[in-house]
């Protein structure tokens, strides 16, 4: 579903989209763009597209003509809103198949990732996981999320690229950006925030690109629902997430014993 509406202030008019801008919802946005145009042709347009929950390639074509033929100014509060935002201001080459088909293409790599819960996956469980994700790519030193996010909206599929983990120092506190410690590097296949998304709780390390990376940007709510209806894909989840406790601990003790031995 899609929600529009618009209003209007003192620096201009803002266009507010909530939901998804995919589908049948691509043509409702472009009929109201048709109708709504010529009477805003003269009136500065801000473009907010904060609550926006997935965009298809369709979708972005779509923002991407409203914006240039407006010159509109976008608004953007998320990772995901604000890589949208790039791709809205972008001129790409490509046509909406090729995007489509290379998203596709890195997302079906992850089946043949060992040790990895998506080879359980039915083939209709699987692509009903891939095309709920939304394509995106960060740059190096970009944070997706920070031990101090109240809470996550959105789990991170990492399609290429790696992501660090780190955590802070208890003696500088979460907020702190004086010292780190690196958990671990998230690689190709790794899913992050699932813990923090599952539990409603914060994160518990901060997530920072180390290089160029694409991601899929799965929403909350979109998973839960997924999740609810896939009680034998839950159980798989729940797997991943007891690996990444293990994990954890075993980072623990190690770093345990390290402190111990310098001492």
């Amino acid at each position: 579903m899609l929600m529009i509406t618009y209003e209007k202030s003192s620096r201009g008019l803002t266009l507010k989209l909530d939901g998804r801008v995919a589908g049948e919802w691509v043509n409702e946005l472009a009929d109201f763009w048709a109708k709504t145009a010529p009477r805003v042709a003269s009136t500065k347009l801000f473009i907010d597209i904060s609550d926006i929950t997935y965009a298809d390639f369709a979708g972005i074509q779509a923002l991407r003509a409203i914006h240039s033929q407006a010159q509109a100014e976008l608004v953007s509060n998320s990772p995901w809103t604000r890589y949208l935002a790039e791709e809205i201001r972008s001129i790409r080459e490509d046509s909406v198949a090729d995007q489509t088909a290379e998203y596709s293409g890195k997302f079906k790599t992850l089946l043949q990732l060992p040790g990895k819960f998506f080879s359980k996956l039915s083939p209709e469980e699987f692509n009903t996981l891939m095309w709920m994700g939304c394509p995106m790519s960060c740059q190096p030193g970009e944070v997706l999320f920070t031990e101090d996010d109240p809470g996550l909206e959105s789990v991170y599929l990492i399609l290429e690229g790696k992501v660090m983990l780190s955590i802070s120092s208890p003696d500088e506190g979460r907020s702190s950006g004086e010292e780190r410690l690196t958990y671990s590097v998230a690689k190709e296949g790794d899913i992050l925030g699932l813990a923090s998304v599952l539990s409603s709780t914060p994160p518990e390390m901060t997530a920072e690109a180390l290089d160029k990376a694409k991601l899929a940007c799965i929403w909350r709510d979109d998973l839960l629902n997924f999740l609810s209806d896939h009680p034998d894909v839950y159980e798989a989840v729940i797997e991943e997430v007891r690996e990444d406790l293990h994990s954890a601990m075993r980072f623990l003790r190690n770093a345990n014993f390290a402190k111990k031995s310098m001492v």
